[in-house]
């Protein structure tokens, strides 16, 4: 059952590398790290993640900011993504960023933007850093599942070991 449980965690990890691989916005080493055998005893095993998120990630849903925030903020340069600096950082005391608001458009959910008027941040007089939505959509990318290649691997390796033959 280790051998079983490694092998589901071998798997996981490298569908989680796959699945998010085209979604360089999604930081995949915390959860990536955290998935693990829980259990592996008799004929029992189980393997996962305790990250609170890693659910989210497997079946995708909605995103809402944590109270008292009304909007979520979502870093627009790639610069900006990778340094995970948010506007509360960025800006303290509100006084370089401004709010542009968004009326109508496609979609509703993005309510405004965070601009930085005179370029203090180095991206860009006028540059807009972040967008201000109500919530996020966030799409499914399964990673913890046994597919065809992987029943085959454990029907024909993984159980006649255990089983000793």
């Amino acid at each position: 059952m280790r051998s079983l449980g490694q092998y589901a965690v071998t798997q996981a990890v490298g569908r989680l590398d796959q699945v998010l691989s085209d979604d360089a916005d999604t930081r995949t080493g915390k959860l990536a790290a955290s998935i693990e055998v829980f259990e592996a005893v008799d004929n029992r095993m189980v393997a996962g993640s305790n990250r609170e998120y890693a659910a989210q990630v497997h079946r995708g849903g909605r995103i809402d900011p944590k109270p008292p925030n009304r909007a979520l903020a979502i870093p627009l340069p790639a610069k900006l993504k990778r340094s995970r600096q948010w506007p509360r950082q960025l800006d303290p005391n509100r006084d370089e960023l401004s709010f542009v608001p968004i009326r109508g458009g496609a979609s509703g959910n993005v309510i405004g933007l965070l601009v930085d008027d005179e370029g203090t941040f180095g991206f860009g007089r006028g540059e807009a850093l972040f967008a201000l939505a109500k919530y996020v959509d966030q799409p499914p990318r399964p990673y913890m599942y046994w597919d065809d290649e992987d029943l085959a691997a454990i029907t024909d390796d993984l159980w006649p070991a255990f089983l000793g033959e």
